[in-house]
């Protein structure tokens, strides 16, 4: 899907009609070089055609997201075409390009491939009890479900209750820094143990009762049912995703973009969580609050140099950020929505949570939700 979207912002340059115009040119035929020279369009003429603007339209719904999706331009040798492309632009869930590779449509295929190996593996609970110090999945908490729930979708149980976590698989959470805290949460618990360290990578037990017998409680942990009534544990998971994904977010543009090596997550989560918490409390949604963090580090990649600095450059960052954040307040700014770097695609919690548990999908992220 990254294919379609990738280009696109290519002409945020330009107004809607010049994109409108510009649409129209290219398949009447105008030449696309001068096209590119005269729009001062950055893309070779190749791939210009993924430039275009995305069209809006009714005729098809997201069968996720329930809003419009938008017809993706062809190239002029297949315009017009009796089969029409479609894509989505809040979970990129495409028509007619193929198999859809989304997000969405890849859990639906996990969760009907799980749905199979129940139906296959139905296996009978023992009215023996195991061994003594197992812990009853009933006596879970909501955070220890959900944190189990995400690193078992990130890393799927093998055999005999044992998952292994890959050394070079993505964190299930958002940031590595996120991940290791919850890792470490659920070890703490007894929840799950460590079981041998290999050069694949670190193998774990889970410690509940019955699991191995009955994988309709792993299916159950890995994709739970909507929560009705949200109470203040839902709340405080969903803020920790929100102000991780704006930490990890945090450190890649700072060194990605603006080269600014000396950040490291820890220092943002010990330096931001609770500015992050603030701005998320007061009306910002999480894309949101990418904008301000990309301004004020652009701000201060531009400002300051080894030798200008003279703050910490964390202090210096806070100010920046805090006083975008006043400003936008009081003079009721319309704040742009910033999406994910491409490398940090949504990890299994946020999906668990978005998709699953509050059931508003990437609303998690691009609105500000009032979980009270």
């Amino acid at each position: 899907m990254y294919k379609y979207l990738k280009y696109r912002n290519r002409i945020n340059h330009l107004s809607k009609r010049e994109q409108w115009k510009l649409l129209l040119e290219y398949y009447r035929g105008k030449n696309v070089q001068s096209l590119i020279q005269r729009y001062q369009i950055d893309i070779s003429p190749s791939n210009f055609y993924l430039t275009l603007r995305l069209v809006e339209t009714s005729t098809e719904i997201c069968p996720y997201c329930k809003i419009n999706m938008y017809c993706i331009p062809s190239t002029k040798t297949f315009y017009p075409s009796l089969v029409k492309k479609y894509i989505c632009k809040t979970c990129e869930h495409t028509i007619n390009c193929g198999e859809c590779k989304c997000h969405n449509c890849f859990n639906k295929k996990q969760k009907i491939a799980f749905t199979k190996r129940l139906q296959q593996n139905s296996y009978q609970e023992s009215n023996n009890n195991l061994s003594d110090g197992l812990i009853n999945i009933n006596e879970l908490s909501f955070k220890e479900r959900i944190y189990l729930g995400a690193l078992l979708r990130a890393y799927p149980i093998i055999k005999q209750c044992i998952f292994t976590m890959s050394r070079n698989t993505k964190p299930f959470a958002p940031s590595h820094l996120y991940s290791q805290k919850i890792l470490s949460f659920l070890i703490d618990r007894g929840i799950i143990f460590q079981t041998d360290i290999s050069i694949i990578g670190v193998q774990f037990a889970i410690n509940i009762q019955n699991i191995c017998k009955n994988n309709q409680l792993i299916y159950d942990l890995m994709y739970p049912k909507k929560v009705i009534n949200n109470n203040s544990e839902i709340l405080e998971v969903a803020r920790e995703i929100q102000v991780y994904e704006a930490v990890e977010y945090f450190s890649l543009i700072a060194m990605n973009k603006f080269s600014l090596d000396f950040i490291r997550q820890k220092e943002v989560e010990d330096h931001f969580y609770e500015l992050f918490v603030l701005i998320l409390e007061n009306g910002y949604a999480t894309a949101q609050l990418f904008y301000f963090i990309y301004s004020s580090l652009r701000n201060y990649a531009a400002e300051n140099t080894c030798l200008q600095a003279s703050l910490n450059p964390y202090t210096k960052i806070y100010n920046n950020i805090f006083n975008l954040y006043k400003k936008a307040q009081q003079s009721n700014w319309e704040i742009h929505c910033y999406n994910r770097q491409y490398v940090t695609k949504p990890s299994e919690l946020f999906k668990i949570m978005a998709f699953d548990i509050l059931d508003i999908g990437e609303n998690l992220f691009h609105e500000s939700i009032d979980f009270v």
